[in-house]
């Protein structure tokens, strides 16, 4: 994957390009979504994805996927600038989430710290079927 950083984007170090995920899930299912990303900087650190399905009346987490990107296999501190990674992750939707809409969101923080790391990417809602 190609891309190109995001102008004055130094601030922010990861630049999401795109994303690929059903907008119909199932409760009690594992449900997966791709994540294409880049870098606007070169980073030294390894950080964490983070992917949250949230109520939309409270915004409290329902579900998530985290984990670090690319399962392991490619830690942020090796990425190179112009490069583009594509990251799947699962998210499991438990028996107990109700039917409905919800939001998915993803970004990065630091493990260490729990501290975000860039903005948070909105993704969009999906519907939770029986």
């Amino acid at each position: 994957i190609v891309y190109n950083p995001e102008p004055g984007g130094e601030s922010d170090p990861f630049q999401l390009i795109s994303y690929e995920m059903d907008r119909l899930w199932q409760r009690g299912e594992m449900q997966e979504l791709t994540l294409y990303w880049g870098i606007n900087r070169e980073v030294d650190q390894d950080y964490q994805v983070f992917v949250h399905l949230r109520d939309l009346d409270s915004g409290q987490t329902i579900a998530q996927g985290d984990g670090p990107p690319a399962g392991g296999w490619f830690p942020t501190s090796w990425w190179i600038v112009g490069r583009g990674v594509a990251d799947e992750h699962v998210i499991n939707v438990m028996d107990n989430v109700l039917p409905g809409d919800y939001e998915v969101v993803a970004g990065y923080y630091d493990v260490a710290t729990g501290q975000r790391v860039g903005p948070e990417y909105e993704l969009g809602l999906v519907t939770v079927k029986e």
